[in-house]
């Protein structure tokens, strides 16, 4: 072999190292969604196009961050629990592992004890997004079932009489309506934008997730809202109503735009819909 030829493999020897190590370096599992897949099957399906993403997130509720959902530098793995038909039964994802080309996904199917009077609706299975190394290629669901112990909250349901907790009451510049902070980085970008800044507390997204219902720009000083209903309409879905307050004919207000207002209130982690119904009413 010419120098020129050993010269030659010894760079094509180098820059072959790092392209091998990169193609074993595979990112740790991460759940980028959790909601609920109404229709879908049980089980664990590999997403690796943007066609196939579209298809997923049409039957996703509430729908995903779209931001979140990379198909092009990893893949997705959908995974689905079984039905819940009743408010005893959870469906929980305990562990996600790769092996090269390879995933296995467990699940918990949880019930109640045998003679349990158990409240609550039927759901649709519990959902997941996990993002894990592009290299997956295939899955493999491993479900076990659990029997919790019957107790009075599990026959009650998940919330019986209490509604949705008020933390507090503050102002920004939003979209009237209702939404859904889920983790902590969009509760603390949230929270920035408010004004007071300071008023949020700690939240555990483990079992908690905040709403926040926005209300309409108030154009003057007379201009006010005020959320005067908050209930469960099941466990997921937590229901609102705003009164939008205007002032009365010939009323004297202080022209002085003000931004919408903002009400933080803090629910269960199952709630996954917010429904916000508004009235209009004068002074």
């Amino acid at each position: 072999m010419t120098r020129l030829s050993l010269l030659a493999a010894a760079m094509l020897a180098a820059g072959a190292a790092p392209a091998a190590a990169g193609l074993f370096d595979v990112p740790d599992p991460e759940i980028v969604y959790e909601g609920a897949a109404p229709g879908l099957a049980a089980g664990v399906t590999v997403i690796r196009s943007a066609q196939d993403l579209e298809k997923v997130i049409a039957n996703l509720e509430p729908a995903p961050d779209r931001d979140r959902l990379d198909v092009k530098d990893r893949t997705l793995l959908l995974v689905v629990g079984r039905p819940r038909e009743n408010a005893c039964r959870e469906t929980l994802l305990e562990e996600i592992s790769t092996r090269g080309i390879r995933a296995r996904v467990r699940l918990t199917e949880r019930f109640a004890e045998k003679g349990c009077a158990c409240a609550g609706t039927p759901r649709p299975p519990r959902a997941f997004l996990v993002a894990v190394g592009r290299i997956v290629r295939r899955a493999t669901l491993l479900p076990t079932d659990a029997v919790v112990p019957c107790t009075p909250g599990l026959e009650q349901g998940d919330h019986g009489a209490k509604g949705p907790e008020l933390l507090f009451e503050a102002s920004w510049d939003d979209d009237a309506g209702g939404r859904i902070i889920a983790d902590a980085g969009a509760w603390a970008e949230a929270c920035a934008r408010m004004s007071p800044a300071d008023r949020c507390p700690e939240i555990d997204f483990d079992i908690e997730r905040v709403v926040l219902v926005t209300g309409r720009a108030r154009s003057n000083g007379c201009r006010e809202t005020r959320v005067i209903k908050a209930v469960f309409a099941s466990e997921e879905e937590a229901a609102f109503t705003v009164e939008e307050i205007y002032p009365g004919r010939g009323q004297m207000c202080t022209q002085i735009f003000r931004a919408p207002k903002v009400f933080a209130f803090r629910v269960p982690a199952s709630v996954m819909r917010v429904r916000v119904t508004t009235r209009e009413s004068r002074r």
